[in-house]
């Protein structure tokens, strides 16, 4: 590979990566919005905000995932406990609004 490929390879690659960024953000919206949601029911059905039961069942399919696809077990974890308490933070501020 000579440098003028390799810096279209580069480049590429990171014009890629910035699409599948703004994917990512884009999904975590959409998730995020759904905690509004998931609050009602919550409410409705007198639940807690924090359900370990379903938080152990993401970091369940987060570890199937890892394996299946090679990406560092730990990590993926940490990842989706960011994402539940994104959600479980946006519910509590929605909690005090109401």
């Amino acid at each position: 590979m000579n440098k003028t490929h390799a810096k279209s390879i580069l480049q590429e690659s990171r014009k890629q990566i910035d699409q599948i960024d703004t994917d990512i953000i884009e999904l975590i919206n959409k998730r995020t919005k759904l905690a509004e949601k998931i609050l009602e029911a919550k409410i409705t059905l007198d639940m807690s905000i924090e359900d370990k039961e379903r938080e152990d069942s993401i970091h369940e399919k987060a570890l199937k995932a890892a394996k299946k696809f090679k990406i560092d077990e730990l990590m993926l974890i940490q990842i989706m406990k960011i994402l539940t308490d994104i959600n479980k933070q946006k519910q509590k501020e929605i909690l005090q609004r109401k």
